[in-house]
């Protein structure tokens, strides 16, 4: 709902004066309207987040899924013990890697509703070994 909700204003084009007919699925995907828009490590490490939360995601399912099935297929007490405790581990990152594409998704369209018209601006720095990020919008 936030997504939707967030993302309408920046759907129509730049300058139209007729409401949109359609949404394109770019707008949907994080990183994709960075990178055509010529922003390309904002895209690139968006798309890369993206990409890397979905595919962890995907493989923490799977092992949960896997040590599950082992789990329920076995006798030995200490083994089922194990296993029961693997597959809750694998179930609790894919949970993580959920959060994380659900975040990388909402900064995705915070960045295209804010900082689109050049008001916006996200300012990183290292200090310390410690990265610094902050998000200014001016109004």
């Amino acid at each position: 709902m936030l997504m939707l909700l967030l993302s309408c204003p920046c759907l129509a084009a730049e300058g139209d004066t007729q409401p949109a007919k359609g949404v394109s699925v770019v707008k949907f995907i994080p990183g994709l309207p960075q990178l055509i828009s010529g922003k390309v490590l904002k895209g690139s490490m968006l798309l890369g987040a993206c990409l890397a939360t979905v595919a962890g995601a995907i493989v923490e399912n799977q092992r949960g899924n896997d040590y599950y099935d082992q789990y329920l297929a076995s006798i030995d007490v200490d083994e089922v013990i194990d296993l029961r405790a693997r597959a809750e581990k694998s179930f609790r990152s894919r949970n993580y890697f959920i959060i994380g594409m659900v975040s990388v998704w909402v900064l995705h369209f915070l960045d295209l509703r804010f900082l689109k018209n050049k008001k916006g601006k996200v300012k990183g720095e290292v200090k310390n070994s410690c990265l610094c990020i902050g998000i200014y919008y001016s109004f």
